[in-house]
């Protein structure tokens, strides 16, 4: 399947398919790049990423911002743990943003990993 970018509404980012982030060619990370800078954000559905492939698809893109207010998982000191606990009544964030885009120079971009 080739890659598809869709546009989620005008200006308002694309939902991008039929790509594996954990193991895309230079030429797919150039063309969601470049979709990236059109439509200023970009989401992927279904993706299947260890840890090993979520830092090295990290790094690739443009390194990693280590987190300071969040603990880090212990095998993997790149990821930092951000988890909502059961009885928690606001959200994380909420007032402030956890993806560093705060600092004088942001992250280029933030990669969740799914709950597990």
């Amino acid at each position: 399947m080739a890659m598809e970018m869709v546009p989620m509404g005008p200006k308002c980012g694309v939902e991008i398919s039929g790509v594996a982030l954990a193991s895309c060619s230079d030429a797919e990370m150039q063309a969601i790049r470049q979709a990236i800078y059109e439509h200023g954000v970009a989401g992927f559905r279904a993706q299947d990423f260890s840890p090993e492939d979520h830092i090295a698809f990290a790094e690739r893109w443009g390194g990693i911002d280590i987190n300071n207010y969040f603990p880090l998982q212990d095998k993997y000191p790149q990821i930092a743990i951000v988890r909502k606990q059961p009885d928690q009544v606001t959200n994380i964030g909420g007032g402030w943003h956890t993806d560093h885009s705060y600092y004088q120079n942001p992250a280029r971009g933030a990669l969740p990993l799914p709950p597990g």
